[in-house]
């Protein structure tokens, strides 16, 4: 099995190139990979139900939206990711691909197991969350390994409290976590090393060719440095919310705005959101220009 360093770049880049390696590299390979603190939300979800992106937006932290499907999760440099790239087998499921990574983390002495259908746990606490996507034949499956993440940021960033969704969107499943550290002695790159070398099939140091660093040039920007990518692709919902400025009940369809109320303070902005796109920079500029009081506008919309 080939093993892949990922280059240095943003969370949006990394998922491009994780595809790329998936459309261009025939042969089994392992990718260990880190982010900067990013929310990564499934293709098939609801970004404004998974994260607090108005938050996210001031705190500096990006939502990007992977290409597979499954929930929202946390990156962070506390956080190891991983990628597997095989042939698709239907017969080969979630337990089969991870089984590699948890006999890797038992190796080391991690008590680790499959959780739920897409999870590795340790102790009973979720440490990893998976997801899938097949491109021609090919499966790319991967997967978060908290060691040391911010927990504090997950669960601030991750969900919101206070607003009422309709959709049909694909929903994360909340599960209690914890980091693998508490079961480990060493730092995140003596992790990794271990990852390398307990893992079950033999690894050889491999450079992605020249076609994968042009695909996933291609791709991050078109796609996943895209504000039209990450949230106008979103699938259409209903949310009402409240707080102590104001009010807002709206319907969007693509990230857009097609109809509802927004009142804030006494005014009766409703009009002047209509047509707006939900992409943070532009809700925050339309609101600043309405209100001096435009963060806790723009909060209540998003």
């Amino acid at each position: 099995m080939k093993y892949i360093e990922m280059p240095e770049g943003s969370p949006a880049y990394h998922l491009a190139f994780e595809q790329a390696l998936a459309e261009c590299v025939a042969d089994d390979a392992l990718i260990l990979w880190q982010n900067a603190p990013s929310l990564v939300c499934g293709s098939y979800q609801n970004v404004f139900r998974e994260a607090d992106v108005y938050a996210a937006y001031k705190s500096g932290v990006p939502v990007v939206r992977r290409v597979s499907g499954g929930g929202t999760v946390y990156h962070d440099y506390g956080n190891l990711n991983y990628t597997l790239l095989t042939d698709f087998s239907p017969e080969a499921g979630y337990a089969d691909v991870m089984s590699g990574i948890v006999s890797a983390l038992k190796k080391m002495g991690i008590p680790a197991e499959k959780g739920g259908i897409c999870d590795i746990s340790v102790c009973g606490k979720k440490v990893s969350g998976n997801a899938q996507r097949v491109f021609g034949g090919r499966l790319m499956h991967h997967g978060t390994l908290l060691f040391s993440s911010d927990l504090t940021a997950l669960k601030s960033l991750c969900g919101r409290v206070g607003r009422e969704f309709t959709d049909k969107a694909i929903k994360s499943v909340p599960a209690p976590v914890c980091n693998i550290n508490e079961y480990f002695n060493g730092d995140i790159l003596d992790f990794k090393k271990g990852i390398i070398s307990c893992f079950p099939s033999p690894l050889e140091p491999c450079p992605a060719g020249s076609e994968v660093y042009d695909r996933a040039e291609e791709l991050f920007k078109t796609r996943y440095s895209s504000d039209e990518w990450t949230y106008l692709k979103n699938p259409s919902f209903s949310v009402a919310a409240e707080n102590k400025y104001g009010k807002a009940s709206y319907r969007a369809e693509k990230g857009v705005i097609v109809s509802g109320e927004i009142i804030f303070g006494e005014k009766d902005l409703s009009k002047e959101f209509i047509g707006a796109r939900l992409i943070p920079g532009e809700i925050e500029e339309a609101a600043f220009a309405l209100t001096d009081n435009g963060k806790e506008l723009a909060k209540l919309i998003l």
